[in-house]
């Protein structure tokens, strides 16, 4: 609904709807455009249209520059891990700081649908109280609980010189890997590759992909991490709940 405010009569209304903010930037977004560079496309198209409204293109900038001015804000303070939880493993440390096998057993948390998603690792040992410690620290809300054992973690990529031959991924030791990749896991119980949350929010999430064969859910993870030079994290899905 478009935003009102009283004027003499007269006068012409400044009124800016949501919609034509959200139009404007899926343009200058598409478009990889400046803000100037949107008024000025907007304006062409609108005279193209002949539907002149130039009293409306400046309020309608200010109004998205606002805009991304605040979501720029909450990308420099986005910090996605809950750091409180008492089972943390120390030195604290994340699901992707050790790659490979190391730190395959110990648990950690992740939230759907939640402006903070991830918990530390979390010591396997304590695993009987960290469910009341998410219920302490991590709000409710519609959302699902999710506690996940680490299987593996890929490394990052090398960064080599310009000019250099690139590597398609760091070398890796035959004890980074989990033993006996060929199997299927026990128990029915899903594996889930999830990519390392990145510095700003995104609503599309971290989950990659399902598998129930540990070699498979690795080789996804390795290719993301290939392709998009990006680490990622095989988790072994051992709790599934609503969070509300």
């Amino acid at each position: 609904m478009p935003s009102r405010r009283v004027v003499e009569r007269g006068k012409p209304l400044h009124a800016v709807s949501n919609l034509a903010i959200e139009c404007a930037l899926i343009l200058k977004s598409i478009y990889c455009l400046s803000l100037r560079a949107a008024q000025g496309f907007l304006s062409s198209v609108l005279e193209l249209m002949a539907f002149a409204v130039p009293c409306r293109l400046p309020l309608l900038l200010n109004a998205f520059s606002r805009y991304d001015e605040k979501h720029s804000m909450e990308k420099e303070k986005y910090d996605p891990y809950y750091r409180d939880f008492p089972s943390n493993v120390v030195p604290v440390r994340t699901p992707f700081t050790r790659p490979g096998q190391h730190d395959a057993g110990h648990v950690f948390i992740y939230m759907t649908n939640k402006w903070k998603q991830w918990s530390l690792l979390l010591d396997k040992t304590c695993i009987d109280g960290i469910y009341n410690e998410a219920r302490q620290y991590v709000p409710s809300g519609f959302s699902q609980f999710w506690l996940l054992e680490k299987r593996h973690s890929t490394h990052k990529l090398r960064v080599l010189p310009f000019g250099s031959r690139a590597w398609r991924n760091a070398q890796l030791d035959q004890s980074d890997f989990p033993a006996e990749l060929d199997r299927q896991v026990g128990s029915g119980r899903p594996l889930v590759v999830l990519r390392e949350p990145a510095r700003y929010y995104t609503q599309q999430g971290d989950v990659l992909s399902y598998h129930l064969q540990e070699a498979e859910a690795v080789a996804a993870a390795e290719t993301y991490t290939r392709r998009h030079n990006h680490r990622a994290v095989v988790g072994l899905l051992l709790w599934d709940e609503m969070w509300l």
